[in-house]
């Protein structure tokens, strides 16, 4: 009977309490937490996890732009139960993914393919702003990366080559002074 009414919640995750189903807002620390037989104990994680994904937008010029990005999550352990109660184990998914490429798509739009790699820095840090402040809501710990992104080879050409005639018009005016 004692052991019925005992269980473990691991280090890394919160215990959850449910009353015949119903979540109870109570989380519970690592260890060996007791409960009444008729209540159970559902974990969540708090370790940091992270995923990485590959995705398409386009810029202000409507230029194509593949994007990579990483995000570092974690659940803060007072939120578990909330979490658990309303949106489930698959948070990430439910609510971050969707928000992330929303805020990456924003970002890129306002600006001309161009100008995108010039200001990469200031676009990543736009965009964990937003991902960061939309997921701290929900009591999510949250960083963003912007690992990569590129243009198609039709664009990534036609600047190679806007540059080249560049280069080549400042030459010839340095020539003929």
């Amino acid at each position: 009977m004692f052991l019925a009414c005992s269980s473990t919640v691991p280090t890394g995750h919160t215990g959850i309490l449910t009353t015949f189903g119903k979540v109870e807002d109570v989380s519970l620390g690592n260890g060996l937490n007791f409960h009444k037989p008729w209540q159970n104990i559902v974990t969540m994680t708090n370790k940091e996890q992270t995923f990485t994904e590959a995705n398409v937008s386009f810029s202000k010029d409507l230029q194509e732009v593949t994007y990579l990005y990483t995000v570092k999550y974690s659940l803060l352990p007072s939120a578990a139960p909330t979490i658990y109660k309303t949106v489930g184990e698959d948070y990430f998914n439910i609510l971050l993914k969707s928000q992330i490429n929303n805020s990456v798509k924003n970002a890129f739009g306002l600006r001309e393919a161009e100008d995108m790699t010039e200001h990469r820095a200031m676009i990543q840090s736009e965009i964990h702003s937003a991902v960061s402040e939309y997921a701290k809501s929900y009591g999510i710990d949250a960083t963003f990366f912007l690992d990569d992104f590129d243009f198609t080879d039709a664009y990534t050409n036609a600047i190679e080559a806007k540059q080249v005639a560049e280069q080549e018009a400042l030459r010839d005016k340095t020539q003929q002074q």
